[in-house]
């Protein structure tokens, strides 16, 4: 018996027409998936059916494709441990960002079947006090989260909007080229999530080089999911139903330290699960061929 939440009937059918999802052939496909990661000897991966599952569907059923896209997930998070480690939130710098709002799923109607929204807000703390990376590590934490336990995020796909108030020249200055390049392959590359769309909103001056090296890293199909509004929060209501915004935003969602309250909870009731994650990843001396390593890293390495 798998051991898989029961989606929604319009998500159920979404990953039936849209992700090649057979409810008949799930079983063969998960097992088909575990026996491989079980002989790699370099993998420290999660086996269970729930997060094998994640990656077929957003893998669209394609054994190779899931197989790559896990390959990549655990690599970078032991090429990334800046990111992906010490994110425990009932302490420090990570308790802190949370309650300041930086990054928040926002919350959506039960029967809706359409992706989740996150709201990235990197004005919101003190660059003197914080940096991108910690922004960066309570994002990673937060999509550990979704990947888990929320079946928008993986059968539909998720909406970016980062909300560049406040931000200032000290907090472009945080953002360097290698943690970039991270950030791209852990978000772009190894999530098996489809992107709908990311949109930039208030955007300083200053923006542009940012928004340029973020694209050097893209994809084409990710920079044609890219929308920059400006001051201009019509057009962003023209992708984003409004009534599913914060109040700051003309929504109906809450305030945003409603908002984050309630995913500090959410968080919290999770802690143990959450930091479980601490222990996947790969062990470098035990893969086939030469170890991978920040600097020799490329994409092709992991098509199979």
């Amino acid at each position: 018996m798998l051991k898989i939440r029961k989606l929604s009937m319009q998500l159920a059918k979404k990953a039936q027409d849209e992700l090649n999802e057979k409810p008949s052939e799930m079983e063969n496909h998960i097992k088909d998936l575990r026996n491989w990661i079980l002989k790699q000897p370099y993998l420290i991966a999660r086996t269970d059916d729930q997060f094998l599952v994640t990656f077929l569907r957003g893998s669209k059923y394609n054994q190779d494709v899931a197989k790559q896209k896990i390959n990549l997930f655990f690599t970078m998070r032991s090429l990334s441990t800046e990111i992906t480690q010490m994110r425990d939130i009932r302490f420090g710098k990570n308790a802190k960002l949370l309650k300041l709002g930086t990054t928040i799923p926002l919350p959506m109607p039960q029967s809706y079947d359409g992706p989740r929204i996150i709201l990235i807000r990197p004005g919101a703390y003190n660059p003197e006090e914080f940096d991108i990376v910690d922004v960066f590590k309570m994002y990673i934490l937060l999509t550990d989260f979704l990947l888990m336990e929320d079946d928008n995020f993986v059968v539909s796909g998720q909406v970016g909007i980062l909300d560049l108030t406040n931000v200032t020249s000290a907090h472009f200055d945080q953002f360097k080229p290698d943690i970039v390049k991270k950030m791209t392959y852990l978000c772009q590359d190894s999530l098996p999530v489809k992107p709908m769309g990311f949109h930039y909103v208030c955007c300083p001056d200053g923006f542009e080089f940012i928004f340029n090296l973020f694209k050097s890293f893209m994809s084409d199909e990710y920079k044609s999911l890219l929308f920059v509004h400006g001051q201009n929060f019509g057009t962003l209501y023209n992708h984003v139903p409004k009534q599913f915004l914060p109040t700051e935003y003309g929504g109906d969602a809450g305030t945003i330290a409603q908002l984050s309250a309630n995913w500090m909870k959410k968080l919290l009731d999770n802690v143990d699960s959450l930091n479980e994650w601490n222990k996947y990843g790969t062990n470098e001396l035990h893969r086939p061929g030469a170890p991978i390593t920040d600097e020799t890293i490329k994409l092709s390495d992991f098509r199979i």
